[in-house]
């Protein structure tokens, strides 16, 4: 598969105890946050030093540098909820891969398009078999993505078996295996309007 080009790659910043930091301050925090966090996806997705590098600089300037509003729109709401419950009940990495700026009540906010889920092996399958809190999870993404326009799609590593992706394949979330992906899975939720998310 092709690698994925990032128009606007942010962190997933979790700033709600930051209500008293100033802009400056959240700024220099989110490029840290962000530095970290892309460090973390890149060596995950991208199989060597490079990826972890260009991971690290993409979070820290583009974590420094936004307005940490989401809008209010259903699908940004749909997939910020989503996130939120696959890091504390999954144990995912999560990370916005693409927003768009809107005005809401003349404040400029970010509109989530693509969100995506960096899950372990060990994450995903149980037993040679995919997870049952995993695939109660995406159960529960595929139906709160229909329901604001939103596409799931799950892209397997090479290690992947034929009976975790058909299991994938029964929840009703497309999959495709991605053979330059080392290792973990990466859950893409996208709108319908940016379906093809690629790594």
């Amino acid at each position: 598969m092709k690698k994925i080009i990032i128009t606007t790659t942010i962190a997933a910043l979790s700033l709600s105890g930051c209500s008293t930091m100033t802009k400056e301050q959240q700024a220099s925090l989110g490029g840290v946050v962000g530095a970290i966090a892309g460090v973390v996806i890149g060596a995950v997705i991208g199989g060597n030093g490079s990826g972890a590098a260009i991971g690290a600089a993409a979070g820290a300037l583009v974590g420094g540098g936004v307005t940490y509003a989401f809008a209010n729109d259903p699908y940004t709401q749909a997939v910020s909820q989503q996130s939120t419950q696959w890091q504390k009940e999954v144990g995912a990495k999560t990370e916005i891969i693409k927003v768009s700026q809107v005005v809401e009540k003349g404040e400029t906010v970010q509109q989530i398009e693509s969100q995506k889920m960096v899950v372990s092996e060990e994450q995903m399958v149980f037993a040679e078999h995919l997870s049952p809190k995993v695939k109660n999870h995406l159960i529960a993404a595929k139906q709160a993505s229909l329901k604001v326009g939103g596409l799931v799609q799950v892209i397997c590593p090479a290690s992947a078996t034929q009976a975790v992706m058909d299991e994938i394949n029964s929840t009703g979330v497309k999959y495709f295996k991605d053979n330059t992906l080392n290792a973990g899975y990466v859950v893409v939720m996208s709108k319908n309007n940016n379906p093809s998310v690629q790594l």
